[in-house]
This record gives C-alpha cells, sequence and structure tokens, in this order.
C-alpha cells in the first residue's frame, strides 16, 4: 500500500518561502511519504547549512548543533513510516530549538522537572542576539514596511536609509525617534 501525508496549503507556502515556488508548487494535499521523508530531510539540511553560515558560539555547541542535524537527517531518513518519520522530525526539531537557547535538558532521573530551576538553560552558554548597524537600518527599514513606525506608503525612512548609509541613517534615527529606538534596540 502506497503511503501518503497530506499537506495542507499553508505547508507549501512554507517550502515555496524556504526554496522557491517552482520547487513546491502543488505541493498540497496528498503527497508520497517517501517525497516527504526528503523533503523533511532537506529542511535539516538547510537548517544545518545555516548553523554553519550564521551560527558563532564554542566549538563543543557548533558541534553539537551539526551532531543533532545529522542525526535527525538519519533517523527521518531511516523512518518507514509517518509516525515514525514526524516523530524523529518532532525530535530533531526540538533538540535544535534547545540546543539554540543554550543547551539540550536532561532530565532523565528526575521524578518532577517541572519547576522554573529545571528549564535554566544557561550551564554553558547563554543566548544574546546582536545587531550590527546595518542589521539595525534594516530592521528599522522593515518596520515602516510592516506599518508599524512612520508612513509605510511613503517609504521616507527607506529612502534616507538608501541615501545616508547604515551609521548614518541610525544616528538621524536615534535623535528623530529616540523613544522607539530605545524601545526597539
Amino acid at each position: 500500500m502506497r503511503m501518503t501525508v497530506v499537506a495542507p496549503l499553508w505547508y507549501e507556502h512554507y517550502l515555496s518561502g524556504l526554496y522557491g515556488s517552482r520547487s513546491y508548487h502543488g505541493y498540497v494535499g496528498e503527497v508520497d511519504f517517501q517525497r516527504w521523508r526528503g523533503d523533511v530531510e532537506r529542511v535539516i539540511g538547510t537548517i544545518k547549512k545555516c548553523i554553519d553560515l550564521n551560527v558563532v558560539s564554542d566549538q563543543k555547541h557548533i558541534r553539537d548543533l551539526v551532531v543533532a542535524c545529522e542525526r535527525g537527517a538519519e533517523s527521518i531518513h531511516k523512518s518507514g513510516s509517518l509516525d515514525e518519520g514526524a516523530c524523529a522530525a518532532i525530535k530533531t526539531l526540538s533538540t535544535l530549538c534547545f540546543l539554540l537557547i543554550g543547551e539540550h535538558p536532561n532530565h532523565f532521573f528526575e521524578s518532577r522537572p517541572f519547576a522554573e530551576k529545571y528549564w535554566y538553560l544557561k550551564g554553558e552558554r547563554s543566548i544574546g542576539y546582536t545587531q550590527t548597524p546595518n542589521q539595525k537600518a534594516k530592521a528599522i527599514v522593515n518596520l515602516e514596511r510592516w506599518g508599524q513606525i512612520g508612513d509605510a506608503s511613503k517609504q521616507t525612512i527607506q529612502s534616507l536609509y538608501h541615501r545616508m548609509g547604515s551609521e548614518q541613517f541610525i544616528e538621524w534615527f536615534k535623535s528623530e525617534y529616540t523613544e522607539e529606538y530605545l524601545e526597539w534596540f
């Protein structure tokens, strides 16, 4: 019997957002299990590539993230049913989330690990995001585009960004929108 996965339209849109609409147009309804499994492996591989390109951390952390991707892709590849494949995908993605937050919890020998003290995942590292002036400037431009500041229809902030350059634009924004700058950054 042929195994299939019923893929909703939002999943097609998600995959199209990652890999382009040409690759996933029509990826809705019944999808062959083996194709679905390959696509989940592709997503895990893409996450691994993004870790290599974007995560700055200690070597152990990077290695743990890469190994989680590799083991997850292998588990998904070996899965013989949708249930097994879905469980492998959930385990892989939740492991990656915990590792990216700081470390994977291990409460195997705890009887009731529900209190907050069990969920501080800062033993080896803490997550902290930084932004270059160029990244801050692009974030501000996107805030205008999404209508959270200025007038999106006029795109005044965006045009100033393109005329000034990142660092001068950030200084202008700080002086004109001091409260917003302090709230966001």
